[in-house]
């Protein structure tokens, strides 16, 4: 049997001030007890992060790390099946609450534990407060068929 994966791993911002620091620690706080909040609470979490799923949760690992200078970032990752439209969601969120003129831009991959036709390619995102562009290396590949 063929395990599939998605895999991403990003830095969604760096040198992080102490309120920065404080809001994903919330979000860290607020996925980890879904289970405790009502339907309707969950729904609303899962709304203002543009998720389809409020049971899902993430759908990747949110995390703060630190530089060898000592400046924190955040890191988003998954080792297996990094939900790529979660974290476009998650990050635009970010980005409307927190840094309102930035943006951040990730690539990811398909891939799969055996050889398999469909299993590998993947594509890239670029998020900012009013947009969600997607490239897709399928999607690319087959418009460039049909120019030639």
């Amino acid at each position: 049997m063929a395990d599939y994966f998605t895999l991403a791993s990003l830095v969604g911002a760096t040198e992080l001030t102490e309120d920065e620091i404080t809001w994903i620690e919330d979000e860290i706080e607020i996925e980890a007890t879904l289970d405790e909040l009502t339907d309707d609470e969950r729904k609303k979490w899962a709304e203002e992060r543009g998720f389809d799923d409020p049971d899902e949760g993430f759908g990747f690992l949110l995390s703060i790390e630190k530089h060898s200078d000592g400046t924190k970032f955040m890191w988003l990752t998954h080792d297996e099946n990094f939900n790529t439209a979660n974290a476009c969601g998650f990050l635009q969120h970010w980005i409307r609450s927190v840094r309102p003129t930035n943006s951040v831009s990730f690539e990811y991959s398909h891939t799969c534990s055996k050889a398999r036709l469909d299993a590998f390619g993947g594509g890239a995102a670029y998020i900012t407060k009013d947009e969600i562009r997607y490239l897709s290396t399928h999607e690319w590949m087959s418009e460039q068929e049909g120019k030639g």
